[in-house]
């Protein structure tokens, strides 16, 4: 199979449609060429002896550009979704990054695999596993060698192999206590838990009147401070309208700030409300709350938190 090119003024399908052998096929069209695609080379000489009696003249083989891709734009990043595989691994999906120095991209083109009892490229970048510990997860290449992911317990310089010399940070993974990996999955940086509700409660049935703090760190990692929360709120016995307060620890807590209600419905009773929504945190992954009114309480789960990689 081949594409050979022919010129002639302002060509036309219909002229083409009478010189062409079968089994061939227009395969592009100018203003004073075409191109066509024989789909048998042994009939190139049949085709220019046609097309040159029709008044086309044979150039050649139609020429082919290399067009080389441009870089990308800086911190440029889409795809590279990361999530989490077993207690010991994660996997990172097809996507493209500039890399964090600007000093080249970072293509992924097939699902990479992390498991942190490797050591270097796909595994951990130094040291052992330790428990109770956020790991970042990178993107690494090189020009002689093959992009991989690695973990890290740095933000911004984790050890590179050697060869490799490009690198982006694409999530986090929470080793926990046990030394197995929290499930999680995210999507462009939007990460979400998987998980029983009650692995996900930050506060429970809070009963705090003044500002109180809620540490967000397990959930949270070093990087982040916007959390996803769900938000229960239930209000003091004999209170018509009771309010739950969220802030940053260290603001303080006033209205309207983030909160949420619950009206009793019934003075001698008591009614509890609750929202979700996407809360700013301190740099160091902390919340504080309060409650309007002596008996109410307030419950928080962390659903899931924003990753600006």
């Amino acid at each position: 199979m081949s594409i050979q090119r022919f010129q002639r003024s302002a060509p036309t399908n219909a002229d083409l449609a009478r010189y062409i052998p079968g089994g061939a096929t227009i395969d592009g069209f100018g203003p004073n060429f075409v191109d066509v695609d024989l789909t048998n080379d042994a009939q190139l000489a049949d085709l220019v002896e046609a097309m040159q009696a029709a008044g086309y003249a044979y150039l050649q083989a139609a020429p082919t550009t290399t067009v080389k891709r441009a870089p990308l734009p800086p911190a440029y990043i889409q795809g590279c979704d990361v999530q989490s595989l077993d207690a010991a691994s994660v996997q990172i999906g097809i996507g493209s990054a500039r890399d964090v120095s600007d000093e080249g991209d970072l293509i992924v083109t097939a699902a990479l695999a992390v498991n942190i009892a490797a050591s270097g490229a796909g595994g951990l970048d130094t040291g052992v596993e330790a428990p109770s510990t956020w790991y970042a997860i990178w993107i690494i290449a090189g020009a002689a060698v093959p992009v991989a992911g690695m973990f890290s317990v740095s933000a911004t310089a984790p050890t590179m192999p050697a060869g490799y010399t490009l690198k982006r940070r694409v999530g986090w993974v929470r080793n926990n206590a046990a030394s197995t990996f929290a499930a999680f999955a995210s999507v462009n940086g939007r990460v979400s838990y998987p998980l029983a509700r009650t692995a996900l409660r930050a506060l429970n049935a809070g009963a705090a009147v003044a500002d109180t703090l809620v540490d967000l760190s397990i959930w949270l990692p070093p990087t982040a401070t916007l959390a996803d929360l769900t938000v229960v709120h239930a209000g003091a016995p004999g209170v018509l309208l009771s309010t739950a307060y969220l802030q940053p620890f260290g603001g303080v807590l006033t209205e309207p700030g983030t909160f949420v209600t619950a009206g009793t419905g019934a003075v001698a009773t008591a009614a509890a409300g609750s929202a979700a929504w996407s809360q700013q945190t301190s740099a160091a992954q902390q919340l504080a709350y309060k409650n309007s009114d002596a008996g109410a309480a307030t419950t928080i789960y962390v659903r899931g938190y924003v990753d600006a990689r």
